[in-house]
């Protein structure tokens, strides 16, 4: 019988970031508190099925199941995209805007496309083009032309939550700012392992190290989940509302 799986160096760091991002949707489940807890609960619970996907890809021996699991992460991250969006949008104080059915219906059309175009490779190769075995288990994926459109808005899915995000740590609170800086690194991270993939940094052709290294990303979320309670204080700074009070405020938990 055919051995269908192994565990590879890459494999075991990929199942690190895998368990990263478990506890990370765990505790964001828990402490959900309002929109922005809920979307970012979902946004990891996709990241979770993504690096879970990526671990299993990783670990499989044949082509075609390699294959297989790559479709599937990359349903994993790409339904992350809306959620990542949606969270920065109302945790920085604009969930009106994320409430709107037009920015919903773009977001979704973005990410249901992209989904839709990696499924169907199959039948038009434009996305995967070739897949090429490299030392370690590894394959490489050869890119086609319907790549690139799930680059571009993929990113911009990325710098427009790192735009927002950005313009919250620098308005509100101090403790939203702080938790609007975590944020912001945990995304520059994140973009960072990306690149390094896309680029080839690393001299290792096919590992994703963005999947791989993920755990960076989990335990900086981690850190804004238990250093500064980021799912547990609900973004109430709203400047129409805080600029018009002459009394004080003080916002307090259940305890």
């Amino acid at each position: 019988t055919l051995t269908m799986f192994t565990i590879t160096p890459i494999v075991i760091s990929s199942f690190i970031s895998m368990m990263m991002f478990l506890i990370v949707t765990m505790i964001a489940w828990r402490r959900r508190n309002g929109a922005s807890g809920y979307y970012f609960a979902i946004m990891a619970a996709c990241q979770t099925f993504w690096t879970a996907m990526v671990t299993l890809g990783y670990a499989a021996i044949p082509i075609s199941l390699k294959v297989f699991f790559a479709t599937l992460d990359a349903w994993g991250y790409m339904s992350a995209n809306p959620f990542m969006l949606l969270f920065a949008l109302s945790f920085t104080g604009y969930e009106h805007i994320a409430q709107k059915k037009w920015v919903k219906a773009v977001a979704a059309f973005s990410a249901i496309s992209n989904i839709l175009l990696v499924t169907t490779n199959s039948w038009h190769g434009s996305y995967w083009k070739n897949f090429t075995p490299q030392a370690d288990n590894v394959v490489l994926f050869e890119h086609g032309p319907a790549f690139v459109y799930t680059v571009i808005t993929g990113y911009a899915f990325t710098l427009s939550v790192l735009v927002i995000s950005s313009v919250g740590a620098f308005r509100g609170s101090n403790i939203m700012k702080r938790q609007a800086r975590w944020v912001v690194a945990a995304l520059l991270t994140l973009i960072f392992l990306n690149v390094a993939y896309h680029t080839d940094a690393a001299r290792m052709p096919g590992v994703d190290w963005s999947a791989a290294t993920s755990s960076l990303f989990g335990l900086i979320l981690l850190w804004a989940l238990y250093g500064d309670k980021l799912l547990d204080i609900s973004p109430i700074a709203r400047n129409k509302l805080i600029n018009n009070l002459s009394d004080g405020m003080i916002a307090l938990d259940l305890k």
